[in-house]
């Protein structure tokens, strides 16, 4: 339910616009030059297929940045509309920012839902930061009364893709079970991110638009950001905790909110792996969090069942308080590994077969009981680490499944299964090659 300055909103930018509306209907039929956005989109299709006279002020919400077929996005503090301006250089267009005030002349023109301007002349006046958007649910905003409207409304991000116009992202959002597109400026800090913001709840300021049919029939609802920046991470509140075991039980595939505690295992960038009593969970992180091996830990965020089982996308990681270092699993061979020990610190026996560089770190190219996997070190010390192929060494790391649900090929090589080795101390020799030359990890990376 909404909050209370919420729903004052949600009231007052409904009033506005009526009143607004309502206030100008008595004097268009007098009225030489059409004022306000909300007299343009009082007039019926057939006044404003006559091409009457515009002249009013507005503020610039968004510019659609393609040569043939470009407009902007405007609004007045009531209302909104669109801005056909074809015959405008393209080069004045890009001038423009988000924010901007601009008196706008030309001659009114039906639009698919609401009437729009063919412009003559678009003149800067001054700079400017975007006005308070309306803050709606979903209900309301499908309504079609908003039409190019300035609106501020919850969703949960699904996923991106690129779409047929150039300079643009269409973001896919859910919202009470339904999705929705969202459209957004490309560039590299909106792909990063967008990605980032995946799985995430957030507030998202956009203008509504409408795709409609040859007919004018609307089928699709859709929405314009200024900028990435028009959409902001909201955490979840009021989350229920859950244990691991009830995350692995649910059987769905819909994103649900849920708050999980844990300890630990490992931090590697974007992904926090986490042991809940005898189950573990992969972590999607927005950021690093300031946390080590062994910390109690409280993650809240939405979860997303893929091919090994949950995975949590945080929105809020907390450290409970501190802990010890947990100690692995210990396998006999690879071949007692299932997907249940997916995103586990694990322990086993290997022949190291061969040592490869890999941008700060090494991938170890190894054998279990006739099956072939890689471990990665992403940072080795070379002070401490002296292998040779043809060692048997025991690996300690997070297990992780790769590619699909079958962990080991018969054939004796296996892409499916990797394993992630926190520090070099967790790699010990237990037997050297006979005879072999030791090489520590400085003289291997040269000599590749």
């Amino acid at each position: 339910m909404a909050s209370l300055p919420e729903q004052s909103k949600r009231i007052g930018g409904k009033v506005l616009r009526v009143f607004g509306w309502l206030l100008v209907m008595t004097s268009l039929v007098s009225a030489d030059v059409i004022e306000s956005i909300s007299e343009l989109r009082a007039l019926d299709a057939r006044e404003a297929k006559q091409g009457l006279a515009v002249d009013f002020s507005a503020q610039v919400m968004k510019v659609q940045q393609t040569r043939v077929s470009g407009g902007i996005y405007v609004f007045d503090g009531i209302a909104g509309t669109f801005l056909v301006v074809e015959n405008l250089p393209f080069e004045e267009r890009l001038r423009l920012q988000p924010g901007d005030h601009v008196r706008v002349e030309g001659k009114t023109t039906k639009g698919p839902v609401v009437n729009s301007v063919n412009v003559s002349r678009l003149t800067f006046k001054a700079h400017g930061d975007l006005p308070e958007p309306e803050q709606v649910s979903v209900e309301e905003f499908l309504a079609p009364d908003i039409e190019y409207q300035w609106l501020s409304f919850d969703a949960t991000v699904i996923g991106m893709r690129p779409t047929y116009r150039v300079g643009q992202v269409l973001v896919i959002i859910r919202c009470e079970g339904a999705q929705y597109h969202v459209i957004v400026p490309k560039n590299e800090e909106s792909i990063e991110r967008l990605k980032r913001l995946r799985y995430r709840d957030v507030r998202i300021e956009a203008i509504a638009s409408t795709i409609t049919s040859r007919e004018g029939q609307p089928l699709v609802r859709f929405f314009h950001c200024p900028s990435v920046s028009s959409l902001s991470l909201r955490s979840s509140s009021d989350v229920p905790l859950r244990t691991v075991k009830d995350l692995l039980n649910t059987e769905t595939q819909s994103l649900y909110a849920a708050r999980v505690r844990g300890q630990c295992l490992f931090q590697d960038n974007d992904y926090l792996y986490l042991r809940a009593k005898t189950r573990c969970l992969i972590v999607d992180l927005l950021e690093p969090v300031a946390c080590t091996a062994g910390d109690l830990l409280e993650v809240k965020g939405r979860v997303e069942s893929d091919l090994f089982g949950p995975r949590l996308y945080a929105d809020g990681v907390k450290v409970l308080q501190p802990g010890e270092d947990i100690l692995p699993v210990e396998f006999e061979s690879i071949g007692d590994l299932d997907v249940s020990h997916h995103g586990d610190l694990v322990s086993l026996p290997a022949s190291l077969e061969d040592i490869f560089p890999n941008g700060d770190g090494i991938i170890l190219s190894c054998r279990s009981s006739g099956t072939r996997f890689e471990a990665f070190l992403p940072s080795p010390d070379s002070s401490s680490l002296e292998l040779t192929p043809g060692d048997e060494i025991q690996l300690s790391g997070i297990c992780l499944f790769l590619q699909s649900q079958v962990p080991f090929e018969k054939s004796g090589s296996s892409n499916s299964f990797a394993l992630l080795v926190r520090e070099a101390g967790e790699i010990i020799v237990r037997k050297k090659l006979p005879g072999g030359r030791e090489r520590g990890p400085i003289g291997w990376l040269l000599f590749w």
